[in-house]
């Protein structure tokens, strides 16, 4: 297993310590006959156990929009079926609007969570309505000759919502790196400002 002992692996004067827990992580960091660890190195090939890329954050929000998407159909859509006396639960525009107005309560939240170092769960929930909506408004609403370009348009605004997001972070490392300082968002999320 490679291992280094920059700062940016070490916490309070002691180095963190291999585990365990999600051990698949682990193959990141194994070193392979092309590797060089005395040489330059390549993240892209060979990292710490402790350096997972923060690109790997988007796996949760995979996973948690997997989860509220189970708790969606299973839970909320027959309970709002129930009284909402509609057959999807929510109309699309109501689905769309809750989604949107979880993101603004999940913006708030992972905002006030990360002065407290914690972790949240609600963007999935969010996405979930919002997408989920949002097909579902395309296949009902649109002519059939549209439904196929209304979720690509879709799609592409999820794609362009990612570009705009790398370009904001890039432009904020920019700005506050000029000055040879450390910068709101470096590799080590401890010494920055992520919030």
């Amino acid at each position: 297993m490679y291992d280094t002992t920059t700062t940016e692996t070490v916490i309070q004067g002691r180095q963190l310590q291999h585990t365990d827990e999600m051990s698949f992580f682990d193959k990141a960091a194994v070193v392979t006959p092309a590797d060089q660890p005395d040489g330059p190195i390549d993240l892209w090939r060979l990292c710490t156990v402790t350096q997972i890329p923060s690109a790997s954050l988007s796996l949760f929000d995979t996973l948690s929009v997997i989860f509220w998407g189970l708790i969606r159909d299973q839970i909320i859509v027959p309970f709002a079926r129930r009284y909402k006396r509609h057959e999807s639960g929510f109309t699309q525009l109501q689905c769309m609007g809750i989604g949107l107005a979880i993101s603004v309560v999940a913006m708030v939240v992972a905002g006030a969570l990360e002065v407290f170092r914690l972790n949240t769960f609600l963007i999935g929930c969010a996405e979930v309505s919002t997408v989920v909506g949002q097909l579902e408004f395309f296949y009902d609403q649109a002519l059939d000759g549209m439904r196929s370009l209304c979720s690509a348009l879709s799609l592409t605004t999820i794609a362009l919502r990612n570009y705009l997001t790398a370009l904001l972070v890039t432009i904020v490392i920019c700005e506050t790196t000029r000055s040879r300082e450390l910068g709101w968002i470096p590799n080590n999320m401890n010494k920055g400002r992520l919030y």
